[in-house]
């Protein structure tokens, strides 16, 4: 099963269109990312919006929000909770990121890849292709935020089980592996250096930081400095600014 075939599956489907499944909430990257960038009564594009989860909850901050996503089951259950009849300032649009050239340029304050929605790209030459395109679509200034598994966090226990741990592919600077959480498909994992330079040169965007899960004391003092952080938690959330 490919990834898109995973996310029209029946067992995906449901998890995601299941309140009790976080579907409105946020998760803490992802508020660390409002309160630091501000991101409130901006115009905004969430790649890989899913049931909408979170372009929902950037209502609450004023936004005015459209997300994206190619899952047609998943597009329907978005448009018919959170219809734009009762949410003005909310739309859903069936589409592929890696072409959205149906969505005018220039245009977005912020542009967000929804959690890990680009370690679901089929290649990498894809995944570029998605960046470019998100490129596009955000002003000069605006900022682009994206989640992605950390393969370095892969290699210790800390907060991965044994049984996930992964020491393949050791020096190199990404790879792919089978999606475990849902049971299908494939997902990137790469090393936070290679992810934050490639998408640098290829954008030529500024690199301003990241967010990451943490839930504890311990946790904020470990996700200071990305050089310690790259080594425990298992997704970080990167900003570029255009």
């Amino acid at each position: 099963m490919n990834n898109k075939e995973l996310y029209e599956s029946d067992e995906v489907v449901n998890k995601y269109a299941n309140n009790s499944v976080r579907s409105r909430s946020l998760n803490n990257p992802e508020k660390f990312l409002i309160d630091r960038f501000d991101i409130k009564n901006k115009d905004v594009l969430v790649l890989g919006s899913g049931a909408g989860r979170v372009p929902v909850n950037l209502l609450l901050f004023g936004n005015r929000v459209k997300g994206v996503d190619r899952s047609v089951k998943l597009n329907n259950i978005a448009n018919e909770n959170f219809p734009n009849s009762k949410f003005k300032d909310l739309s859903f649009e069936l589409g592929d990121i890696t072409d959205l050239s149906n969505i005018p340029d220039n245009h977005y304050d912020v542009v967000i890849f929804a959690m890990n929605t680009l370690d679901y790209v089929d290649s990498c030459d894809m995944r570029d292709k998605a960046i470019l395109e998100a490129y596009k679509k955000v002003k000069n200034g605006g900022i682009i935020a994206l989640s992605s598994h950390n393969k370095l966090a892969y290699l210790f226990p800390y907060k991965i089980k044994i049984k996930n741990l992964y020491y393949k592919s050791l020096f190199e600077p990404y790879y792919y592996s089978k999606e475990n959480v849902i049971g299908g498909g494939c997902i990137f994992k790469g090393n936070p250096s290679f992810i934050i330079e490639s998408i640098k040169k290829l954008t030529n965007m500024s690199f301003e930081g990241f967010m990451c899960d943490t839930r504890n004391k311990f946790d904020k003092l470990l996700a200071k400095k990305i050089s310690v952080a790259q080594f425990i938690f298992p997704y970080l959330l990167y900003v570029f600014r255009k």
